[in-house]
């Protein structure tokens, strides 16, 4: 989850994406273990809002109630991105880990067999925009996407 956080950090300084009162940017995924951490417990209170000003939601509770305002299809830079990110996160931003789906050996596996990530989809602002019910991505997808938000 290191290495997520340190890309999420990357994206947005190459965008030029400043950080506010010296905060930094995290992805959006639940690790597993003693103790597992819940996505929502990575983030700070605030407004989220996308690259494009649109908002996302009022506040953690708002994020995390089911519904976000406007799905998160756009990356640091701008450019949109249709499709799954992993999460391993329900609606309430809580872990999801049950067995073969979840979180890909924390976020460290990429072998074959290893388990499957659950995901959520960019297009979603209902709950699937973190958890798409019945649907998972193999920890061996060449191409690896997660939300990043400012912490």
């Amino acid at each position: 989850i290191v290495a997520a956080d340190a890309i999420c950090n990357m994206e947005a300084s190459d965008a030029g994406l400043q950080h506010a009162n010296g905060t930094n940017f995290v992805a959006w995924l639940s690790t597993t273990g003693n103790p597992g951490v819940p996505a929502i417990n990575r983030l700070s209170e605030g407004t989220f809002i996308r690259t494009d000003k649109a908002p996302i939601a009022a506040s953690l509770t708002d994020l995390t109630d089911g519904s976000i305002e406007n799905p998160i299809w756009l990356k640091a830079d701008g450019r949109q991105f249709v499709g799954n990110v992993r999460t391993a996160t329900t609606p309430e931003g809580q872990i999801f880990d049950e067995g073969f789906f979840g979180t890909c050996s924390n976020w460290t596996s990429g072998s074959t067999g290893a388990a499957a990530a659950v995901n959520g989809v960019t297009e979603g602002t209902d709950g699937s925009w973190t958890f798409y019910q019945g649907t998972s991505l193999d920890c061996t997808s060449s191409t690896l996407h997660f939300y990043c938000f400012e912490r």
